[in-house]
């Protein structure tokens, strides 16, 4: 697990952190194979509220991304991508930090 948190941390970035470049934030996403390989079953196009229910640990990283998700009613309907949008943050660095947060989980 060690090795995994450390790809997350060193091979997710952002290419871009301007918000004109698109409306998430970001242009695209710089994902090692491996990571989309082990954790291919977190993905952009899955609910927020999938997510949180899935992997309860991920609430906090959702809460510190100033996302306010829990409970929200739209939450079983915004993917993560369009939460992103919404919020106008980063989709890309929300997703490394989920992805490094479920690593520990089963």
């Amino acid at each position: 697990m060690e090795e995994m948190s450390h790809l997350v941390r060193k091979g997710a970035t952002c290419l871009r952190s301007s918000k004109e470049s698109s409306p998430g934030g970001c242009d695209s996403l710089s994902l090692p194979p491996e990571i989309k390989t082990m954790h291919a079953k977190l993905e952009p196009d899955m609910t927020i509220d999938a997510i949180m229910r899935r992997w309860p640990s991920t609430i906090p990283v959702v809460i510190g991304h100033g996302m306010l998700c829990v409970g929200c009613p739209i939450g079983r309907f915004h993917t993560l991508r369009e939460a992103c949008q919404a919020h106008e943050i980063c989709e890309e660095e929300v997703l490394r930090d989920l992805v490094e947060k479920v690593s520990g989980d089963p």
